[in-house]
């Protein structure tokens, strides 16, 4: 199977292709169940969740290959396969299989949360992830392994097609530092009925009503914006903009990342659009994989 993979690469020859295609051997093995996910209309990109099953040595052999190869065409990370793994008993689970059998035959791996749980994660998650090569989702959600690979800037093994994109987030800033980022919404929710924020959209100062909960989602017109909701139902207000600075006046409202709570706001918080690279891996063409 090996001789078969180097036999065949994939637009062209040399050492990437050649690692191009000991991932889609990999693949084959790798993924035990592929699902198509349903995506949101500014999450357009095509990929799979995956379930692991027993791997033999020589695909976690050629796995381990694969993240030394990234790491060389990347120059980032030293070879550590990332395993972005959720909270619940399946994804446990899944993580635990696979990094159990890479530490069978002395392969490093390292957990990753498929999501980041407070706003000053992302700087001390970059620096704990610098050897990472390579990203494997054990999450059953594609979105949050997606987010997790763009924000790492590292491949991640997915049941798509071979694709090297742009993905859109909203990205939260405190003191000119990206500290985090959504994938479809970021909301500030107000503790009682009298707190306020002041908000400035692109330079015009905006004064939402006590109280009133504030959304604020991605639309594409045609660059990606800002859409901001104030209130709910017919009473709600809406505008657009790229660039929104929040700064609570009274009161404490908290900040919601994807429908998550993470904190309350006291200091300002800027908030715009982000577009992140992220690379997905295929399997091989012509598998049952490939779709």
């Amino acid at each position: 199977m090996v001789a078969n993979a180097l036999a065949s690469p994939i637009g062209g020859t040399g050492p990437r292709s050649a690692a191009l295609a000991l991932v889609e051997a990999v693949m084959q093995e790798l993924f035990g169940a592929l699902t198509r996910e349903s995506l949101a209309p500014h999450d357009t990109l095509p990929g799979g969740l995956m379930t692991t099953r027993a791997l033999s040595a020589t695909t976690l052999k050629w796995l381990s290959e694969h993240a030394l190869h990234s790491s060389d065409v990347a120059g980032a990370g030293n070879g550590v396969i990332g395993i972005v793994r959720g909270y619940d008993k399946a994804s446990r689970s899944r993580g635990t299989q696979l990094r159990r059998q890479c530490a069978a035959l002395g392969l490093p791996t390292l957990d990753i949360p498929p999501v980041l749980r407070h706003r000053t994660t992302l700087p001390d998650l970059r620096r704990i992830t610098a050897s990472v090569s390579l990203l494997v989702d054990v999450t059953g959600h594609g979105a949050d392994a997606r987010r997790m690979a763009a924000l790492l800037a590292r491949p991640l093994l997915s049941g798509g097609a071979h694709v090297t994109t742009k993905v859109p987030f909203i990205g939260i800033e405190e003191d000119s530092d990206l500290v985090d980022v959504a994938l479809k919404t970021v909301e500030l929710r107000p503790l009682h009925d009298d707190v306020r924020v002041r908000m400035c959209l692109d330079g015009r100062w905006i004064d939402p009503a006590p109280g009133v909960r504030v959304r604020i989602s991605l639309t594409q017109s045609p660059t990606w914006r800002l859409q901001c909701t104030f209130g709910e139902g017919p009473t709600g207000t809406s505008a657009e903009g790229a660039a929104l600075t929040l700064r609570p006046s009274w009161g404490t409202y908290v900040l919601c990342r994807d429908e998550e709570p993470i904190s309350d706001v006291s200091d300002p918080v800027q908030v715009a659009p982000l577009l992140k690279r992220l690379t997905l891996v295929p399997p091989r063409r012509g598998t049952a994989l490939a779709g």
